[in-house]
């Protein structure tokens, strides 16, 4: 793990079906073609027909499309929230959950204070990676641990964006 920074989606044996391959998508949502995709749904996703919709989940896919749909409407509200919203993935229900750019910094500036400069932090529930971005921006080195495979993909996602790494 370079830099130290990882997150790892938690895991538990369920009768019920796999989930579909966040990583894959969120990758395929973070290529030039993906990109594409969401700029062309800023600000607008909620007034597409239904036939443009199937067009566009003719050419993208349907999960890619679902998850760009929904990362275009969070990131309208993300826009208040995070200074460097463009580059963060995250969906609606995650963002209301994140913790919001001035507190999460704050909250890293006084960790990288106070941790020795090998500690680690783990942050357990890491969601999308607001408060993990936010830590490792100050050179704190980070772990997640998240059970949801959306927000664990979404968290690693961010993470890179912020990190490089």
């Amino acid at each position: 793990m370079p830099g130290k920074r990882a997150v790892v989606p938690a895991t538990r044996f369920r009768s019920t079906p796999v989930s579909p391959d966040f990583d894959a998508i969120v990758a395929d949502l973070t290529s030039p073609e993906g990109e594409a995709l969401l700029a062309s749904l800023a600000g607008g996703s909620d007034r597409l027909s239904p036939a443009q919709q199937q067009r566009l989940r003719d050419r993208h896919g349907r999960d890619m499309v679902l998850l760009a749909l929904r990362v275009a409407e969070a990131r309208e509200g993300a826009r208040s929230r995070f200074p460097d919203a463009d580059r963060l993935l995250f969906v609606p229900e995650l963002l209301s959950q994140a913790t919001a750019h001035p507190v999460a910094a704050r909250r890293a500036r006084r960790m990288a204070e106070a941790l020795d400069a090998d500690d680690v932090v783990l942050d357990l529930g890491c969601g999308a990676g607001s408060d993990l971005t936010r830590m490792a921006s100050v050179g704190l080195a980070v772990q997640g641990l998240e059970r949801d495979p959306l927000a664990a993909a979404l968290a690693r996602t961010n993470l890179e964006a912020v990190t490089g790494e």
